[in-house]
């Protein structure tokens, strides 16, 4: 995080996608022993979250895209979008 804030341009903004571990989608394919979800190491949300608040002013932090099968929807349930958007802004 430090090395982000320090590139990061004055009044920049700083988005972090991430596959969203309390989905289905997540939890479908982390079952799948050839999945690369399966190496995804940090997988607490609240943990990340409170990691970049050191570095950054958090401005949203979202779950959206809902997958399932082959269908994609808008969806803001954790239980059902695939992703988490932390967006943030630099402290200094």
């Amino acid at each position: 995080m430090a090395e982000a804030q320090r590139i990061l341009k004055p009044d920049g903004t700083l988005v972090i996608l991430l596959l969203n571990p309390l989905s289905n989608f997540f939890k479908k394919r982390h079952e799948r022993p050839d999945s690369y979800v399966r190496n995804i190491k940090h997988r607490d949300l609240e943990k990340i979250v409170e990691d970049v608040s050191q570095f950054f002013t958090i401005i949203k932090k979202e779950y959206f895209l809902g997958i399932k099968d082959e269908e994609l929807f808008n969806s803001r349930d954790p239980n059902v979008a695939s992703l988490y958007c932390i967006t943030a802004k630099s402290l200094s």
